[in-house]
């Protein structure tokens, strides 16, 4: 008797072990994905249909086919993990940046009751791991405690929509780890990003944030607040392209520049140090529009390099 019950535990945690759920096409109805059922494979396209809830359980892995991905049309999607057990959105075909497409997340109008919470959530191997945007109205994406890795693109919120993240990481994305307009972008973490760790340029306001080991660690403009962050071992720590405030921010170490100025900003308060050139500006007449007060410029090969930016 008791070899029969080994035995049928056996088969029972082999089966728990091996247990596998296919998903494609539309879900019109309020659901769950759990994670007795996970991993669960992306074969084709799945599309959460208007005022439709996707709830996706801790430790469930979502993996997708080539080219696939998840669409939320005006729905919801509710994806919270814990700290000891994460959700995770991946290949399951390859571990190369864009063998699936994206988790989207977008409305079709401008007066959308949809939210889309992600949190202890992991996006690997992507096209862009998460795409946001187009329609909604106001503020419907909430990220925290997440990591990007891996992606093309990990987190693509650049239609206009504003959102809250916080404490999140991107490490080894291809062209971006977080490429947004607007938002609130709080403690995360952008590394060895090929080309630029983070990008934004309307209202953005990245606060504590640190770029370290990217082609250029942030990329602002168009009135984005820049504030307490650490940009340190790019080739370019902060670039700025449209006017914006750069404030009690280190940028330390960075081989090309520390902050990288092409138009009229406020650089305010910060330590520029131990960089090939501390503030380069395009031109003479480009520096003079900008207000720079208060900060620290030491140990740079070059303090303030003005003359034509590559």
């Amino acid at each position: 008797m008791r070899n029969v019950l080994l035995l049928t535990l056996f088969f029972a945690l082999a089966y728990s072990t091996y247990s596998q759920t296919s998903v494609s096409g539309g879900i019109y109805t309020n659901t769950t994905w759990a994670k007795a059922n996970s991993p669960y494979i992306v074969t084709d396209t799945v599309v959460v249909f208007p005022g439709v809830t996707l709830t996706i359980e801790p430790g469930v892995v979502v993996r997708f086919d080539n080219s696939m991905q998840l669409e939320v049309r005006d729905g919801s999607l509710i994806a919270n993990g814990t700290a000891m057990d994460s959700i995770t959105f991946t290949s399951n075909t390859s571990n190369t940046p864009g063998s699936w497409a994206s988790v989207w997340l977008h409305s079709t109008t401008n007066t959308d009751s949809s939210i889309y919470r992600l949190n202890y959530c992991n996006f690997r191997y992507a096209t862009k791991g998460v795409r946001y945007g187009q329609g909604s109205a106001r503020d419907s994406l909430f990220v925290k405690n997440s990591n990007f890795s891996f992606n093309k693109t990990g987190l693509d919120g650049g239609r206009g929509q504003s959102f809250y993240m916080d404490t999140c990481s991107f490490i080894s994305n291809v062209d971006y780890g977080l490429y947004t307009v607007s938002g609130k972008v709080n403690y995360c973490n952008f590394l060895h990003t090929q080309n630029t760790g983070l990008s934004s340029g309307n209202n953005c306001v990245i606060r504590k944030c640190s770029a370290k080991y990217n082609r250029v660690g942030i990329y602002a403009g168009a009135m984005d607040s820049i504030v307490d962050c650490y940009a340190a071992l790019n080739a370019t720590g902060i670039a700025v392209y449209s006017p914006a405030i750069v404030r009690n921010c280190i940028s330390d170490s960075n081989s090309v520049s520390g902050i990288d100025v092409s138009t009229d900003c406020l650089l305010a308060g910060n330590q520029i140090k131990y960089n090939a050139i501390g503030i380069r500006a395009s031109s003479f007449s480009t520096f003079l529009t900008n207000l720079v007060t208060e900060n620290i410029i030491e140990y740079d090969s070059i303090g303030i390099y003005l003359g034509v930016a590559n």
